[in-house]
Order: structure tokens, then C-alpha cells, then sequence
């Protein structure tokens, strides 16, 4: 599973939740909010400076720390996989690629375990 965009598309309110939730020193908390929320851009040309555009809150596509702050997002989904244990299914994970190996006796069984194991996900991803 390849999240496309993962990184740029980071949920403020969720990713700011998540970092209070693991412990995280509350001032860098307050930082990391400030830095994700929405913000103004100008641009400036010689001494000519345009008016100011609103840009969208969230990570930053290219920030470094953008790809830190969704694996915070994306280990609480992870971390209730992880503890519903669901029987078959492996994970090997690395910042937004989620390599997943689901075991069976039969197909069925396969398509069974990987539906269990995305409503476990959904479940994380809405906390």
C-alpha cells in the first residue's frame, strides 16, 4: 500500500492530537500546530510585492518534517492493527509504503483477512 500524498496531506487537528497523545514536550506541540496551520504567502519581486495569497493548512510538500509528522498519523491506524492481531497479516512499514503479506488457506480466507484488516485501518485512521 503506497499512500499517495501521504506527506502532504497530513489532517492538522488529527496530526497535533496524535503528538500530545505520545508525549511529546507541549511547546514543540504548540510549534508543530503553528507550523501546520493555514498561513499567508507573498510573493516579491524586486521591490514589488503582491498581495497575499491564503494557502491551505497542513504539511508542507518537500518539508522534511512532513513525512515525520504522517507516520505519527499513520501509526495510530498501524498501532490498531498491530493490537487487533489480525491472524495472517504481516506488516513491514517504511514513512508512506506499507508492505502487507496476508496468509490463507484459500482465497476466500485471504480476501477475508485483508477486508478485516482495512476496517481495522479505518478505524485507526478515524480516532
Amino acid at each position: 500500500m503506497d499512500v499517495m500524498g501521504g506527506n502532504e496531506n497530513v489532517e492538522v487537528g488529527k496530526c497535533v492530537k496524535r503528538l500530545g497523545e505520545v508525549g511529546l514536550n507541549e511547546v514543540l506541540v504548540r510549534e508543530v500546530s503553528s507550523f501546520l496551520r493555514e498561513r499567508e504567502v507573498r510573493v516579491r519581486i524586486g521591490k514589488r510585492i503582491e498581495r497575499g495569497a491564503r494557502m491551505k493548512g497542513g504539511t508542507i510538500q518537500d518539508s522534511p518534517l512532513s513525512p515525520i509528522l504522517f507516520m505519527f498519523v499513520l501509526g495510530e491506524a498501524l498501532e490498531e492493527l498491530r493490537k487487533e492481531r489480525v491472524e495472517g497479516v504481516e506488516m513491514i512499514v517504511c514513512v508512506d509504503d506499507v508492505d502487507f503479506i496476508v496468509v490463507g488457506k484459500d482465497e476466500r480466507e485471504i480476501e477475508e483477512r485483508v477486508e478485516r484488516m482495512g476496517v481495522v485501518m479505518e478505524r485507526g485512521l478515524k480516532k
